[in-house]
């Protein structure tokens, strides 16, 4: 065993599959990868493929990790318990203590507010001639692009190598040139830099290609044809009359609802039975009360027993409110409490515990989690649920194609994603319908192939047919009556519109609902089959809703310059899937540097254990600069737990290692 191949060690557990090699390949060829995976892909295994290569290189590396600030203890864990490199947390705070000597080794976890607060630590580096060795800006939760000014206004330093990810990379109506900027602007090296001009951001880059540093990599699921996710629509109604006797808890200054995500009718309208819904916690004949007045919990209680059966399944519940994932948890706790760790509330990100405390135990192993959209998609136990709950709907339907996303392309087919609808067309129907469909053009990115699961509901085409007619009966109101105060409100109510966009006066409102339908209509092909300022019957529109769905269906789907969603598949998918050099370096990629280094490693280990050459693993590891011994040691650890039957932890395992005695 010598240096070099105990090194390799490092790179252990980690998946080193042909798409991870070739992002290997291509960070190191081009000096910088555009990571455009699916949300939901692995890039934690990027990330640290990216961080160990440079510590194993730089003898003092200077490290940056750009992620939005309630995702930085994960990244920490992700890098510290998963590479074993230390990093430090930088704060948005002006007085906040900063570490940063220009001759040591420099590696932090930054979040994008602190970037945003000018944090002075990044002028104590620009003032150094500080140039990085890697920076990886996580921009993988955007929903409109990345914010491509505010890295190159506040990064004042340069890199050597550059990792972005991002599913998103721009908005709908956006170009890719600011990519580019951003790019040349913190590429130190200017002739890389400057390859970032020969890339084209189109259908081509799903293909597995060696000539360009972009990467936009499906599930091997996708490549099947296995586009379609596995929607389940569970339906519930509210009786007629309980909604016409139940008033609307509206706000008096704007005349909008307080509620605005149409899935707790507790929330939405004042009801009798809110008192028991606000006690601190309930007990069986509490939930029976509300089940009998909120036929959405019934529903979706009904649907949680049947999927508890099963000691198998685990169940991730989407909220969007902190009063309805109380309302939940409350239900559940009372419904189930004999379940030891059954429920799990998180409201930051979903994390596995496996090396939090170097032990290698399990620790989290909820059935239930109870959680919201700002978690991200970095550790694997986002992948272990086998059904996901949309109990309350997002405002974005990316946000939405997230949910879908974010817990991986494996057992796809067999995971239920559970979307609830009313037959009321008042509740969750409306955020599909007006809300989400309403949007449909913000969710498809431009001229990069992908999947929406909002194509996959089964009422899709009546969802989008309603949305329609609705948005022309507002365009053509407002067009035609200038006193309309109260269809304005209930427009903005209905679809949820934020409040800085002004639609203060019928006119306004018109121009902006002509310039919504006018979107929609081009996404779906129909600018020059509907006329303008006009009402289209149902049952003339639906159909023509109805061809456009059938072509997207088992399809990827971009938009065109003409801001038309394109449906890539059948032939002309495999065409842009497989070129020449598909398989050629598919073989490639098995047999470079890092996949025979790991095999060289692992062999190396095994002949230590054989031979027992307790010695010479100190002595490799004593050479080894200071920042590399750490990941080696713990991947040590790792590897020999994992395949020798070694049961104890890093601490006994340091001790032994440190007394000679291993």
């Amino acid at each position: 065993m010598n240096t070099e191949e105990i090194k390799w060690i490092s790179y252990y557990g980690k998946d080193i599959s042909a798409i991870s090699c070739s992002f290997h390949e291509k960070l190191n060829k081009y000096g910088f990868c555009l990571v455009l995976d699916e949300y939901g892909s692995d890039k934690a295994t990027k990330a640290q493929i990216g961080i160990l290569d440079t510590v194993l290189e730089v003898q003092t590396p200077n490290i940056l990790l750009i992620c939005p600030r309630h995702l930085m203890h994960s990244w920490y864990r992700c890098v510290v318990t998963g590479n074993g490199v230390d990093f430090k947390m930088i704060s948005g705070s002006s007085k906040a203590i900063t570490y940063f000597n220009e001759k040591a080794s420099n590696t932090y976890i930054i979040a994008e507010e602190a970037l945003e607060a000018d944090n002075p630590l990044m002028q104590k580096f620009a003032d150094a001639g500080l140039t990085w060795d890697l920076v990886i800006i996580d921009a993988g939760l955007s929903t409109s692009g990345i914010k491509c000014g505010l890295y190159s206004e506040h990064l004042k330093a340069k890199t050597n190598k550059l990792v972005i990810l991002s599913p998103v990379p721009c908005g709908y109506h956006q170009s890719y040139d600011e990519i580019k900027s951003l790019v040349k602007t913190l590429l130190a090296d200017e002739n890389k830099a400057n390859a970032v001009d020969d890339i084209s951001f189109d259908e081509k880059s799903i293909c597995f290609n060696p000539y360009t540093p972009v990467m936009r990599y499906f599930d091997k699921s996708v490549y099947n044809g296995e586009v379609a996710r596995n929607v389940v629509m569970l339906e519930y109604e509210f009786p007629q009359d309980f909604i016409s006797n139940s008033r609307r808890l509206i706000d008096i200054k704007t005349g909008l609802p307080l509620y605005a995500q149409g899935g707790n009718v507790f929330e939405e309208y004042g009801l009798e039975a809110k008192k028991t819904y606000t006690k601190p916690s309930y007990n069986i004949a509490d939930v029976q009360e509300l089940r009998q007045v909120d036929k959405k919990l019934d529903c979706f209680l009904t649907k949680l027993d049947e999927v508890l059966k099963s000691p198998e399944n685990r169940a991730v519940v989407y909220c969007v409110t902190g009063s309805t994932i109380q309302y939940l948890k409350k239900v559940i706790s009372a419904l189930y409490p004999n379940i030891n760790g059954l429920l799990k509330i998180d409201r930051g990100d979903i994390f596995n515990t496996r090396y939090d405390n170097f032990t290698n135990d399990v620790r989290d192993n909820a059935r239930v989690v109870i959680t919201v959209d700002k978690i991200g998609s970095i550790n694997p136990q986002v992948k272990r649920f086998t059904h996901i709950f949309n109990y309350e709907l997002p405002d974005s339907p990316v946000i939405f194609e997230q949910r879908a996303a974010r817990h991986g392309g494996r057992n796809e087919q067999s995971r239920e994603f559970i979307v609830m609808c009313d037959k009321n067309n008042l509740f969750d129907a409306r955020m599909l319908s007006k809300v989400l469909f309403g949007k449909i053009y913000k969710s498809i990115v431009a001229g990069l192939p992908g999947r929406n699961v909002l194509f996959d509901l089964p009422n899709a085409a009546q969802l989008i047919t309603d949305a329609i007619r609705d948005l022309q009966y507002v365009c053509s109101y407002t067009g035609e009556v200038s006193n309309c105060h109260d269809v304005i409100t209930q427009f903005k109510g209905d679809y949820n519109i934020s409040p800085s966009i002004d639609i203060s006066s019928a006119a306004k409102t018109h121009e902006y609902t002509k310039l919504k339908l006018d979107k929609i209509y081009r996404a779906f092909g129909l600018e020059n089959r509907i006329k303008e300022n006009t009402s289209t019957e149902e049952k003339v529109l639906k159909p023509m809703i109805k061809e456009a769905l059938e072509r997207f269906s088992g399809a990827l789907l971009y938009l065109d310059d003409q801001q038309h969603i394109v449906a890539l598949g059948g032939a002309a998918l495999e065409e842009c899937l497989y070129s020449e050099q598909y398989h050629s370096y598919k073989e490639q990629c098995s047999t470079l540097d890092i996949s025979a280094g790991i095999k060289a490693a692992q062999k190396a280990f095994e002949n230590f254990i054989t031979d027992n050459k307790n010695a010479e693993l100190r002595l490799c590891v004593n050479i080894l600069p200071d920042t590399v011994k750490m990941p080696v040691l713990l991947n040590s650890w790792r590897y020999l737990t994992d395949n020798f039957m070694i049961q104890e932890t890093f601490r006994q395992f340091m001790k032994k290692y440190n007394e000679g005695v291993m």
